[in-house]
């Protein structure tokens, strides 16, 4: 045999046992519930930024899937700037326990806000059929800006009237500086997702999903939401954010 074919045997042995370790983690079921990602900012310093993910973190999201959950803090932040700032808290609106108050202060109409995304994979996805999200979430005002992006599923925001708007129906009602709790049931194979706000099951809303095509893919804190309707300035505060896979397909 030639060293050229001896090699790309080789090659395509080498092959093979990678897509045969993939297929076989991805086949490993995990116990279930299984937390995806439990989030809050007691960690980071007071006054700062959080801080993303380590140099270890990161390690080990790469060498082992199941075993990198839950994720404890935010895979990216975007749109931070000297006026848009996202700063850890010790207490905010209400939320006593360190959250992420994410500002702004220039004029009305900005695009972007501060963001912090967690990244939910595709093989979660791939055998999901229940999640449970819960969430805490203040408003420092009643601006018509600030929100929880709920990868393909809902959008969660807020108008200057003093609505709670879900993919922009409206579902409850806030004042500012007031903490909401938000529990989030999602039905993957219905593309349904019901909210209930400060465990009021009287007044849950169930809602389908704003793509019914797309899938949880990540879960973001928004500063302010895109589209050119939002206002600043305004505050709103984060903190305690929890997926859950309580059902597989």
């Amino acid at each position: 045999m030639s060293f050229s074919a001896y090699f790309r045997l080789g090659l395509f042995s080498v092959l093979i046992c990678h897509v045969g370790d993939v297929q076989a983690q991805e086949a490993s079921a995990p116990e279930i519930p299984l937390l995806i990602v439990d989030a809050d900012f007691n960690a980071d310093a007071v006054g700062k930024p959080p801080q993303g993910p380590t140099k270890e973190v990161l390690e080990q999201r790469a060498n082992s899937f199941w075993g990198q959950f839950p994720h404890k803090t935010y895979y990216g932040m975007t749109y931070v700037t000297p006026t848009r700032p996202a700063v850890v808290e010790s207490s905010a609106f209400g939320l006593e326990d360190q959250p992420v108050v994410f500002s702004y202060e220039e004029a009305e109409h900005p695009q972007y806000g501060p963001q912090l995304v967690f990244p939910i994979p595709h093989q979660v996805n791939k055998i999901a059929k229940r999640y449970r999200l819960t969430f805490d979430l203040s408003k420092g005002d009643t601006a018509q800006a600030g929100g929880f992006t709920i990868g393909d599923v809902a959008t969660i925001s807020f108008n200057e009237m003093g609505g709670v708007l879900a993919n922009r129906g409206e579902i409850y009602r806030y004042d500012a500086r007031q903490p909401l709790h938000f529990e989030v049931v999602i039905d993957v194979p219905e593309k349904t997702a019901t909210i209930t706000i400060n465990g009021d099951k009287d007044h849950a809303a169930t809602i389908p999903w704003a793509r019914p095509t797309g899938t949880l893919h990540t879960l973001r804190l928004e500063g302010l939401l895109p589209g050119g309707f939002a206002r600043a300035p305004g505050k709103i505060a984060f903190d305690n954010i929890k997926l859950v896979l309580e059902e597989t397909l």
